[in-house]
């Protein structure tokens, strides 16, 4: 269970970062508020279900301890993005709700986010 809230921006998209020569600034920030602690990533891992190898590098910063509250905040992302597209023709729908239903599988049972991602990986394209 999901015992800890932070602070995040609730958006991460590559449109709401700035970037220079020497740092990097979010903006953008109507969605901030609480959320479980690894919300942002999980944010950031589904929006990169395209990129090759974007979601493994993801992956790769969880930590062991946080997995269970990285998977639940990933099954929260995409609720939110499911209850959005259902109003309006999205023609990856089927591919989330499959990706949804391994999330939901791995969040049930003694999986990792590795062996969830993999399964993910494998959902069937739109």
């Amino acid at each position: 269970m999901v015992s800890k809230w932070s602070f995040a921006h609730g958006d991460i998209t590559a449109r709401n970062v700035l970037r220079d020569s020497e740092a990097l600034a979010l903006i953008d920030w109507e969605w901030a508020g609480l959320f479980p602690v690894d919300y942002d990533l999980a944010f950031l891992w589904f929006l990169l279900a395209g990129v090759p190898s974007g979601r493994a590098k993801v992956e790769a910063v969880v930590p062991a301890h946080a997995e269970t509250g990285f998977l639940l905040s990933a099954v929260l992302v995409h609720l939110l993005h499911l209850q959005l597209w259902l109003r309006t023709p999205n023609p990856f729908i089927s591919q989330h709700k499959e990706t949804l239903r391994q999330l939901l599988t791995g969040v049930a049972g003694p999986r990792t986010v590795r062996s969830v991602a993999a399964d993910c990986a494998s959902a069937p394209g739109p």
